[in-house]
């Protein structure tokens, strides 16, 4: 079920899809799944571990997709993703 709601999340062309649970749940087995079967058209980008605090989250996104981050550490109006 968590791979259909994944593709349904791509095919919709949802801005985030994020994926939760337990120790063992089998999150890292869903996504590597459908990174297996998903074409060339599309872009992920990963993020692991991400701590409780969300201010440097930005530039893990920015990182991800190899965009300009530099400055721009915490979240501000306009950054251009």
């Amino acid at each position: 079920m968590a791979v259909n709601l994944l593709e349904y999340g791509m095919d919709s062309q949802a801005g985030f899809i994020v994926i939760t649970g337990e120790v063992g749940a089998g999150k890292t087995t869903v996504i590597r799944r459908y990174l297996k079967n998903a074409g060339d058209d599309v872009t992920v980008g990963v993020i692991t571990n991400s701590s409780k605090s969300f201010g440097r989250l930005l530039t893990w996104v920015a990182m991800a997709f190899e965009l300009d981050h530099r400055g721009r550490d915490y979240v501000k109006p306009g950054f251009p993703i």
